[in-house]
C-alpha cells in the first residue's frame, strides 16, 4: 500500500523555505509523540476515534460524506469506520516511524511539488506496509 501524507501551502517564499518549514514540523511532531506518555497517547486516540465516529448533524453532511466518496471514485462508504478501527491499532512507537519516513528524501518514498496559479503544492509519498488506510 501507498500512504501519502500532503501539505496545501499558499506562500510567496521559495519552496525550498516551504518544504524546510514541513521538515522541522514533521520532526517536532515525533519529538512531540516521543514525550508523550502512554496514557495521553491512549486518550488522544480515543478522542480521534470519537471524533470520527460521530454521527452526521443533519442529511447534509451526511450527503456531503457520500458525495466526497463517490468524488474520489473511492466508494468506501463506511471510511469513518474504519479508519476508526485502524487508529485503534497504531502504536505510537509506529506513528514515530511513520513520521520519520515522510521528513526529507527516504529510501522507498519520494516528493513531488508544483506550481499553478502561483501557490506551490508538496506531497510525500512514503511506501508503508504497516499503514494501510484499511485492511
Amino acid at each position: 500500500h501507498i500512504l501519502s501524507l500532503s501539505f496545501l501551502i499558499q506562500t510567496v517564499k521559495d519552496p525550498s523555505i516551504a518544504l524546510a518549514a514541513i521538515d522541522a514540523f514533521l520532526d517536532y511532531a515525533r519529538t512531540y509523540l516521543r514525550g508523550m506518555s502512554a496514557e495521553d497517547y491512549a486518550a488522544n486516540v480515543s478522542a480521534l476515534v470519537d471524533a470520527k465516529l460521530e454521527k452526521p448533524k443533519n442529511y447534509a453532511e451526511q450527503g456531503n460524506r457520500y458525495w466526497n466518496e463517490i468524488g474520489k471514485g473511492a466508494y468506501l462508504f463506511d471510511r469513518a469506520e474504519r479508519e476508526a478501527a485502524e487508529a485503534k491499532t497504531i502504536s505510537k512507537e509506529e506513528l514515530i516511524e511513520f513520521l520519520g519516513a515522510c521528513v526529507g528524501r527516504r529510501e522507498g518514498g519520494g516528493r513531488a511539488g508544483g506550481r499553478a496559479g502561483g501557490s506551490w503544492w508538496w506531497s510525500s509519498t512514503v511506501r508503508a506496509t504497516r499503514f494501510p488506510p484499511w485492511r
